[in-house]
């Protein structure tokens, strides 16, 4: 299986093709963005009590989530 580096690459190396129209050059350009994007480094996720609503519903069965709590806490 190839790598997406790989693949990134390979489309690099088709954009050099002389007889690609403006569609096929557009689409590949587009691929290319689109696996950068997808295998971008991710950022680290740090759970809070304000952001992680499914796991504080989880611990706490009587957990309620309002607009008015959010502005409290």
């Amino acid at each position: 299986m190839m790598d997406w580096k790989d693949i990134v690459s390979r489309f690099e190396r088709q954009l050099d093709n002389p007889d690609l129209s403006n569609g096929e050059r557009e689409c590949l350009e587009h691929r290319i963005k689109w696996l950068m994007l997808l295998n971008r480094d991710k950022p680290t996720y740090h759970p809070s009590n304000g952001t992680d609503l499914l796991l504080e519903a989880h611990k706490d069965p009587n957990y309620r989530c309002t607009p008015r709590s959010l502005l409290q806490g």
